[in-house]
């Protein structure tokens, strides 16, 4: 079979075929149809597109920006419903580490288009370590904000979130000398905060548990590395909690007719700053030893 043959056998064929679709078109209803056709081919493309790798692509923009490097596990995302991300391993350029285990979210990815974060986010748990600091944490968030013109800082918006199962480890020193133990467990921390023009403001945190019991409030200056962020908080501890137990004769002069020692936090968030001349209650401004000393010493 010659060349000029095995075209014309190629060209019957798709004439016969455009002669069945002239007929087919004829049929009642074949546009309503063929438009339906063309409506659940896109619907069915955007359900089983592979996000994943969209999403993949993004993170690893961000590395040499603010991260040094990241990572992640299987990921099943969804432009409709929940997403489910197994780990990620988060560095950055600091050299602070981020892990994230069993991330679960039902963030829309249409919103994140129109830069608004909208839902609910939850994490088996997620572990953040630097050089002064260890922390552990079960966090269940309810997420309604929009974000900046780079799609990477919150803007304006709500925040609450319920966090279980908190252990802190620290080098002694957390709070600009305030002498926190090597290990606190905290069974929960409830919180709630408005988010204005990248701020957020009217922050209420509850602290629950026997080991460490009190409330924060106040405002955080968000900033693109959140080390660098400016705090205006406010903390007040109950005097009763078990942590301070082993001080609390020599903390009696920080504790106000309600049982509390409350003082401001200033600084960032890499390097908080603790004033206990200004607590309420204070009689006199008094060097707190560190944990694990004598207090009369």
């Amino acid at each position: 079979m010659n060349t000029g043959t095995i075209i014309a056998s190629i060209l019957n064929i798709v004439k016969k075929i455009f002669s069945r679709l002239a007929g087919v078109r004829k049929l009642p209803g074949f546009k309503r149809y063929m438009l339906l056709a063309v409506i659940l081919t896109l619907v069915f493309t955007a359900l089983m597109f592979p996000y994943e790798i969209i999403v993949m692509n993004q993170l690893k923009k961000l590395e040499g920006k603010n991260l040094r490097s990241i990572s992640a596990g299987a990921m099943d995302i969804n432009i409709i419903g929940e997403s489910y991300i197994e780990s990620a391993d988060i560095t950055f350029r600091n050299g602070d580490a981020l892990a994230v285990n069993a991330l679960t979210a039902d963030i829309s990815l249409l919103s994140l288009i129109r830069k608004k974060i909208s839902g609910n986010i939850m994490a088996e748990k997620i572990n953040f370590s630097s050089d002064k600091l260890k922390l552990d944490l079960s966090p269940n968030a309810s997420l309604d904000f929009t974000l900046d013109e780079s799609g990477t800082m919150p803007l304006d918006g709500k925040i609450k979130a319920i966090i279980d199962n908190v252990r802190i480890a620290s080098d002694g020193e957390l709070l600009g000398g305030f002498p926190l133990p090597p290990s606190i467990k905290i069974s929960s921390i409830n919180m709630e905060s408005d988010i204005v023009k990248s701020a957020l403001t009217n922050i209420n945190i509850t602290v629950s548990g026997q080991e460490l019991r009190g409330k924060i409030t106040g405002s955080i200056i968000l900033m693109p590395i959140f080390g660098n962020s400016k705090l205006n908080l406010k903390i007040s501890i109950d005097a009763d909690s078990l942590l301070l137990a082993e001080f609390k004769p020599l903390l009696a002069r920080f504790i106000d007719a309600s049982g509390k020692i409350t003082f401001p936090v200033s600084g960032t968030a890499a390097r908080p700053k603790a004033d206990f001349g200004t607590a309420s209650g204070a009689k006199a401004e008094s060097a707190i030893p560190p944990f694990g000393t004598n207090p009369e010493e």
